[in-house]
């Protein structure tokens, strides 16, 4: 089975992080990239693209259900600028369970690689104690 790694949204925040970067979160979260590739990824896939895909889709998703999410209690804004809302989820990684249970991909662990980069960028975006907080980058286009 191949995965289309293609069809994806532009997202700013995403395309900012180099192929290094994410062959990092993949090592971090799951190991290294060609042992997770070998055993976990369709053939003919690049784990970097799959990655890159699955924060595209994330995204499209959030940004589509971004007012219903904002206004969730559970849900804090902890950084919002014209390009992008970062939230604290609490205890409820929403990144890797959108990812493992309502997206496209049916990849072992691709959710945990997601959550890593969410983590990444968060600390890069704010000041904000991740500690005991899952975080969740959204790039919103305040135009619409």
């Amino acid at each position: 089975m191949q995965v289309n790694t293609d069809d994806t949204t532009d997202v700013p925040f995403a395309n900012e992080l180099s192929d290094d970067d994410i062959r990092e979160a993949i090592r971090v979260s799951v190991g290294p990239v060609d042992a997770w590739a070998t055993h976990d990824i369709p053939d003919d896939t690049d784990p970097v693209a799959l990655v890159r895909a699955a924060l595209a889709w994330l995204n499209d998703v959030m940004a589509r259900h971004y007012q219903q999410f904002r206004s969730d209690d559970a849900n804090a804004v902890v950084e919002e600028t014209d390009s992008h809302v970062v939230f604290a989820t609490g205890e409820h990684c929403v990144s890797r369970r959108d990812i493992n249970e309502h997206s496209p991909y049916d990849v072992q662990m691709l959710g945990e690689v997601v959550n890593t980069l969410h983590h990444q960028l968060a600390r890069e975006m704010t000041d904000y104690d991740w500690g005991y907080q899952y975080p969740l980058v959204v790039a919103i286009n305040n135009d619409e």
